[in-house]
C-alpha cells in the first residue's frame, strides 16, 4: 500500500495542489531552481492588524543576520518570555516569508515576542554557518531585555524540520559555552541524525513531498559534499551526553522520514533526565504546521506541544 492511501482523506486534498505541484527528482534540482521552485509555491501570510512586525539587522564583528520580530501592538505584560523561531528548508531553502504564518500563530497564541532567525543557508554557507548565527542570534537576544520587553532567563528556541535542528543545537552550544541558556526547546518533526537506515527512512523513504532522496542531497549540501557526521552540532543524536539540556516538547508526524530520528532524540533526552513530552500527529506528513488552522489532528498536536511550553514557562516564572 502507498503511503497516500494511508494519509486521512482530508489532510491528503488539503496537500493535493503541492502533491500535484511536486518535481519528481527535486534532489536533483540546483539550490537556486530548489529555492525558486519552493518560494513559487509559498504565500506569504498576512499579519494581524493588532501585530507589528519589524525586520532589523544583527550586526557583528564580521558578518550581519537579519531578524524579523512578531509582537503585539498592545502587549499587556511587562518581562514575558521570548521565543527565537527558526524555520525549515533542510538547511538549504526557506526564509523569513516562508514560515511567517508559524510566527505569527506563535506570537498571537502566546502574546509573546516572536523572533525569526534569517541564518545562512548551504551550501554557499555550509555547516557551521547556519548554527553559528543561530546561537549568536540567541545571545543578542537574551541581551535585549529592555528593547523586546522580555525575560532572558524565560527564552525558547522552537523550529520545524532543520530549524528544529538549528533549536536544539542552539542549546547544545549553549550549554557547552558559558552564558545564557534557553529555558525551553519546541522542536517540530526536528532533523536531529544523518542515518538514512533508520525505520522512518526505510518505510517513509519514497516521501510524499519530503523524500529520503531529498534529505541525503540537503545533507549533502550542509556538510559541504559529505552525507553524514558525528559532529553533535550538526547531528544533535549523536551527542555523548544531553544532560543539561531544557525542558522539551517534540512533534512528529506518523508518515515522516524524519520521525525515528526524532523519537530516538526523546528517548535520549529522557534518559538522561530531561523532562520531555512527544506529540505525534496520527495520519498525515512532514510540515504539517502550515495545516494546523485547517485540519483537526494537526491542530491537536500543536496545542498540546504549544500549551507545555507556555506551562513549563509560567512555572519558571513561579519559581523565580
Amino acid at each position: 500500500m502507498q503511503i497516500t492511501e494511508r494519509i486521512d482523506a482530508k489532510y491528503l486534498s488539503l496537500i493535493q495542489r503541492a502533491l500535484e505541484n511536486a518535481h519528481p527528482d527535486s534532489h536533483l534540482l540546483s539550490p537556486t531552481s530548489l529555492r525558486a521552485v519552493r518560494n513559487a509555491q509559498q504565500t506569504i501570510i498576512t499579519p494581524p492588524e493588532n501585530m507589528l512586525i519589524n525586520d532589523e539587522i544583527i550586526v557583528l564583528s564580521k558578518r550581519e543576520i537579519k531578524v524579523r520580530i512578531y509582537r503585539q501592538t498592545q502587549q499587556t505584560e511587562q518581562n514575558t518570555p521570548g521565543l527565537i523561531f527558526f524555520h525549515g528548508g533542510g538547511f538549504v531553502v526557506g526564509n523569513l516569508d516562508t514560515h511567517q504564518g508559524s510566527c505569527i500563530r506563535l506570537c498571537e497564541d502566546t502574546t509573546w515576542p516572536v523572533i525569526s532567525v534569517d541564518y545562512r543557508l548551504a551550501p554557499e554557507h555550509p555547516f557551521p554557518a547556519a548554527t553559528d548565527d543561530c546561537y549568536d542570534a540567541f545571545c543578542w537576544v537574551t541581551q535585549q531585555q529592555e528593547h523586546l520587553n522580555i525575560d532572558p532567563g524565560r527564552i525558547a528556541v522552537v523550529g520545524e524540520s532543520a530549524g528544529g535542528n538549528l533549536a536544539t543545537v542552539t542549546a547544545l552550544m549553549a550549554r557547552d559555552q558559558p552564558g545564557p541558556t534557553p529555558a525551553f526547546q519546541l522542536l517540530f518533526y526536528p532533523v536531529t541524525d544523518c542515518n538514512f537506515k533508520n525505520p522512518s527512512y526505510i518505510n517513509y523513504g519514497a516521501g510524499p513531498l519530503l523524500s529520503a532522496t531529498q534529505m541525503k542531497a540537503y545533507w549533502t549540501y550542509y556538510l559541504d559534499g559529505e552525507n553524514a557526521t558525528d559532529n553533535p552540532y550538526a547531528a544533535p543524536l549523536r551527542a555523548s551526553t544531553l544532560k543539561g539540556l531544557p525542558p522539551t516538547a517534540i512533534v512528529t508526524a506518523e508518515f515522516d522520514v524524519l520521525r525515528s530520528e526524532a523519537e530516538a532524540y526523546a528517548v535520549r533526552l529522557k534518559a538522561e533526565g530531561v523532562a520531555v513530552q512527544e506529540y505525534r500527529a496520527e495520519g498525515i506528513i512532514h510540515g504539517f504546521m502550515k495545516h494546523i488552522g485547517s485540519h483537526s489532528e494537526a491542530k491537536r498536536t500543536y496545542v498540546a506541544a504549544r500549551d507545555n511550553m507556555v506551562a513549563a514557562l509560567k512555572i519558571k516564572t513561579e519559581e523565580n
